[in-house]
């Protein structure tokens, strides 16, 4: 195997500090959140949560739960009635998704790596050792930033790598272990060194730049918007979620095969209430305290957002019920008393008042989103078989809608001329492959855009085909910058081959019959999802930017 080449300055060992040298308090940590938090906090006060010397723990962590979707997600089951495997963590919620969301609200950009296997995406880097050494080398040496590796040692793992030997042959750093983790803890005795991590490891994550940290009340916005759709939704891909979690659990605890006194037996009753019940609970805390935290940015929904915030806290409360219930002492606790069928349908029931805690606390945040001048997002729909000669299903007729912040796409530039049927195609076909690679590159999150952003007097119109660069990015010579900003979307769902077609339903019949929505003025754009499980579904999404209709007269 050739020597890996490094860049020009990059030293082949280095170390990085503290930023304050001090030893840090554990906190309590669901993986993401709780990987995310040491490493904000290992970059010192540009993470921007220092305050006397020492770190808002209670501050940042409910942040992190809230913005990532954690706080409110509810996902455990199969539909498929299989055992939990790992992966489906990521179905749940795509690594790029729930990174790029917790750290944008801290104030970095970030890029996932993850390994092909696993996952397909559009990433800028291969996945090779070489590869990874490289860019984990380059942000330590050069950016004098921590990277994180996930499943290192151990599946469900998360480390905190923050320094190298060998030309990253050897890599140094701290680990957290899966979901019973209180944290990292910042003690030398406690740093660990790994030899054998590439083949371990299912992805990376490298902080790619830092911006100011968006507004705060921008940043809650979004994340109650997320927190009702994760409240509602029934399903992620081939999981359960939200209420049809909890219904799945009242129906497995009525199993009457559980009453069985054997070993099997009690392992099988056991594990249907550890550790699940104790994620909900982690997760309904952080999610009460990140509504606590919504009443003081949104003073105008302050009722709404408590008695939210009360309903989480509840089900909290009720976990605690449930483990005294089955005769438990303490989480992870054996729960004997769960062998009688009348305390598990017990269980059972708190178990589904849950459940409508947490549509009732949708409700409650959909109110708060109404008082705070945002439309909540539609309720989930059932699937349904369109019927037969029907032009769209549900999907692309019914779009979703979405506060999004402001970002750079960069990339080609170019006037397409729409009476000659010209269009985005074209760009990706021609134009881009040449430049792609060192595009890719620029990318913050997975995923093309085609950014119409004006249209010249000859009737051109001017596109960018490029990636979400962040922001305040600088531009390559040769390549092109459009900044979308901050916008209210409507978003429809299609396939590759349906775009035509979605777009002049979009304008030739959704935009006109609509009571409540305009096209507003903020560039549209279409996002080419990166490649998923199944490469015969080339995703579209078209997000047409709206504004009330109600608001026509009114100053914008």
């Amino acid at each position: 195997m050739n020597a890996i080449k490094f860049p020009e300055g990059v030293p082949t060992g280095m170390e990085l500090m503290l930023a304050d040298g001090k030893r840090r308090k554990w906190v309590e940590g669901f993986t993401t959140p709780g990987a995310l938090r040491p490493l904000v906090q290992f970059m010192g006060p540009a993470g921007g949560f220092a305050h006397d010397g020492d770190w808002y723990t209670t501050q940042i962590f409910p942040l992190f739960m809230g913005v990532c979707g954690d706080a409110f997600r509810f996902a455990w089951y199969r539909q498929d009635g299989e055992e939990w495997r790992h992966g489906d963590a990521w179905v749940i919620s795509p690594p790029p998704q729930r990174y790029g969301a917790a750290l944008d609200a801290a104030g970095f950009d970030c890029l996932v790596l993850i390994d092909p296997d696993l996952m397909q995406t559009d990433s800028p880097i291969p996945w090779n050792e070489d590869a990874l050494r490289a860019q984990i080398s380059r942000s330590i040496a050069i950016w004098k930033r921590p990277v994180l590796l996930a499943d290192l040692p151990e599946p469900g793992w998360m480390t905190l790598i923050t320094g190298y030997a060998d030309n990253g042959k050897t890599l140094t750093g701290w680990c957290e272990e899966g979901w019973e983790s209180f944290g990292f803890r910042f003690d030398p005795d406690k740093k660990r060194t790994f030899s054998d991590w590439f083949g371990k490891t299912s992805h990376v994550v490298l902080l790619t730049n830092t911006h100011p940290r968006p507004a705060e009340t921008a940043v809650f916005r979004a994340a109650l918007t997320r927190a009702v759709t994760e409240l509602r939704r029934r399903e992620i891909g081939h999981m359960h979620a939200g209420p049809a979690t909890y219904e799945e659990l009242a129906k497995r605890l009525g199993d009457p095969a559980l009453s069985q006194e054997d070993e099997a037996t009690t392992k099988k009753r056991e594990g249907l209430l550890f550790p699940m019940i104790w994620d909900l609970a982690t997760q309904r805390h952080y999610a009460s305290e990140f509504l606590e935290r919504s009443t003081e940015v949104f003073p105008q929904a302050a009722e709404e957002l408590k008695a939210a915030s009360d309903l989480f806290g509840a089900t909290h409360d009720a976990v605690w019920k449930i483990n005294r219930l089955g005769g438990g002492k303490s989480p992870g606790s054996p729960l004997p008393k769960t062998v009688d069928p009348a305390v598990r349908k017990q269980i059972a029931d708190i178990v589904l008042e849950c459940r409508d805690r947490d549509l009732e606390a949708a409700r409650r945040i959909e109110a708060a989103l109404r008082a705070v001048g945002v439309e909540p997002p539609a309720a989930p729909q059932a699937k349904a078989e369109p019927a037969e000669g029907h032009e769209h299903d549900s999907d692309e007729t019914t779009p979703r809608f979405v506060e999004r912040e402001a970002f750079d796409v960069v990339g080609i530039e170019a006037w397409l001329d729409m009476e000659r049927d010209e269009d985005p195609g074209h760009v990706f076909a021609n134009d881009l492959p040449p430049h792609k690679a060192r595009i890719a590159s620029l990318a913050v999150t997975p995923g093309w855009y085609a950014v119409y952003h004006a249209r010249r007097s000859d009737g051109k119109v001017g596109c960018v085909v490029g990636v979400n660069a962040g922001r305040n990015s600088d531009v390559p010579e040769g390549l092109g910058k459009v900044t979308v900003p901050a916008a209210r979307y409507a978003v429809f769902e299609c396939d590759a081959d349906e775009m035509g077609k979605t777009w002049g339903y979009i304008h030739g019949q959704w935009f006109p019959q609509s009571d409540e929505h305009r096209l507003g003025a903020t560039p549209p754009f279409e996002f080419h999802y990166p490649p998923g499980e199944d490469e015969a579904k080339d995703r579209r999404a078209i997000w047409a930017p709206v504004v009330a209709k109600r608001a026509a007269n009114s100053k914008e």
